[in-house]
């Protein structure tokens, strides 16, 4: 083991800074979303510490190239691995402080990223430093490394994004990562008999935690709430929690992937009601198409509305897209939902059902929300609203869900959509679910019509009346371009709601 163990020491290495990056992703979205400003802060930070990593492994490695070294910097790396599992309370301050999602996720990246990347950094610099033997074979000494370094961010990568997430809470894959590291580094200081650091308490506390069952739960909190799963699934870090509606004090249970909104949920006395206003407005549907038969909901997050949908209309048929399975799975075990032969399940993305369907469809509700205030922009563009229209029935008829405002810097999104629909459909409609200051944001539900004919806004129901007198009267003349896959800046126009 001594001959190769600079080789596996520069491949689990490799592998502990891809696994970091895809685990704090996870911890850093439930705060900041997981959007493109996220993304490239986590890789930009990552690459910037790195880079100061190899410049100050590399002045170390001329100075004093001992294995002692090198397993000091990787015992750091275990240690700084360690402390990121205690972090979110942190990220929950950085929410506090700044409204940018980009000076966030800057911040919050820096911060949870920087001190374990660039003692991981030193790493290489000094392996080869320790490697090398023949100026004659450096060169093969040196890619041999890297290759091996390369290899094991390769199996970090999958390991992390197939595997680890969607089986071991994030917590645990950290402070598991930490004992691997720091193992690493007790295996150096033995084999290559220096004296071994006084750690070996934390050594142990480490394996007991990374081993503690349940452990997320107990790193997150929530003020007067309580938590019932804390969740990694393939796609998502869940979060279930209890507590009592404001308005009413009805116990309510709520399912999220961000800790600043409740994403679903239920009212705990009585599953099958809608808890959120703007989802007792998808009833709209029916007055537009009295005489649907089917539906399709892109975007089911805790199945609140096939709940509602399976008690109110018995003898009508809903299709349910969801991507990620364990919305679906946790919603039948915390949420009291039952599959049924009227409500069919379709783990799919939203835009490959629309690219891919050949099923007609009365209606449909696009209610698609990964984090934060952004709709996914492939569900948004021209190419996507063009499916959606093949897709409906002649007079078909197709609901949004936008958290928006109707004018002002904070509807540029909105704008943009509105504009996208009314290039194809021939009636686009606006409806504010509370009728406020129209520069405030909050729900708003765009419905496109396939029918020329001119809609009635007449219903003699009147709690249906009372959802048609929503409606935006005002002229909407939108200045910014059509949404396109090939540009749809819908980050960037979000970024406005903060």
């Amino acid at each position: 083991m001594k001959k190769y163990i600079l080789e596996i020491t520069a491949f689990v290495c490799g592998a502990a800074v891809m696994i970091l990056e895809f685990v704090g992703s996870r911890v850093i979205a439930p705060y900041l979303g997981t959007s493109t400003f996220v993304w490239t802060s986590i890789i930009g930070v990552i690459l910037a510490s790195l880079s100061i990593g190899y410049w100050w492994g590399g002045k170390i490695a001329d100075k004093n190239p001992s294995h002692a070294t090198l397993a000091k910097a990787i015992l750091l790396g275990g240690i700084f691995i360690s402390s990121t599992a205690f972090l979110q309370p942190f990220l929950q301050i950085i929410t506090t402080f700044t409204d940018s999602i980009r000076l966030g996720a800057v911040f919050a990246s820096l911060v949870f990223f920087t001190p374990a990347t660039i003692a991981f950094g030193t790493v290489s610099p000094l392996i080869v430093k320790l490697k090398i033997k023949d100026i004659e074979t450096s060169g093969r000494t040196v890619g041999r490394l890297y290759a091996l370094s390369t290899l094991g961010s390769i199996a970090g990568t999958f390991l992390g994004g197939f595997y680890l997430i969607s089986l071991v809470g994030t917590t645990k894959i950290l402070l598991g990562l930490a004992v691997v590291t720091i193992t690493n580094s007790l295996v150096l200081f033995y084999i290559f008999k220096n004296k071994t650091p006084k750690i070996q308490t934390l050594y142990v506390v480490l394996l007991i935690l990374a081993f503690f069952p349940n452990w997320n739960t107990y790193i997150f909190s929530q003020t007067s709430s309580t938590i019932i799963e804390d969740k990694d699934t393939d796609y998502n870090r869940l979060i279930i929690y209890d507590n009592f509606e404001r308005e009413t004090g009805r116990p309510i249970r709520i399912i999220t992937n961000n800790i600043e909104i409740a994403q679903s949920g239920m009212y705990i006395d009585n599953p099958s009601e809608l808890l959120f206003e703007y989802t007792k407005m998808f009833n709209l549907l029916q007055h537009f198409k009295p005489d649907f038969k089917n539906t399709v909901l892109i975007g089911a997050g805790g199945y609140s509305y096939p709940k509602y949908f399976q008690k109110k209309y018995p003898d009508k048929i809903l299709d349910v897209v969801e991507i990620d399975p364990g919305f679906t799975e946790l919603s039948k075990q915390y949420l009291n939902f039952e599959e049924s032969e009227r409500v069919r399940i379709v783990h799919k993305d939203g835009r490959i059902f629309l690219n891919k369907t050949e099923h007609t469809y009365d209606t449909m509700i696009i209610d698609a929300f990964p984090s934060h205030f952004a709709i996914p922009f492939h569900l948004t563009t021209q190419e996507a609203v063009k499916n959606i229209y093949r897709i409906l029935s002649d007079d078909g008829v197709v609901m949004v869900n936008i958290i928006s405002s109707i004018s002002g810097d904070r509807s540029k999104f909105l704008q943009a959509e509105y504009r996208t629909y009314k290039d194809i459909f021939p009636h686009v409609l606006l409806f504010q679910v509370r009728q406020i200051n129209p520069e405030a944001a909050q729900n708003i539900l765009l419905v496109a019509l396939k029918s020329p004919e001119t809609p009635s806004f007449e219903n003699s129901d009147k709690t249906m009346q009372s959802y048609l007198e929503l409606l935006w009267k005002d002229s909407y003349n939108p200045t910014l371009p059509p949404l396109t896959d090939n540009f749809a800046p819908v980050e960037k126009y979000i970024e406005y709601l903060y």
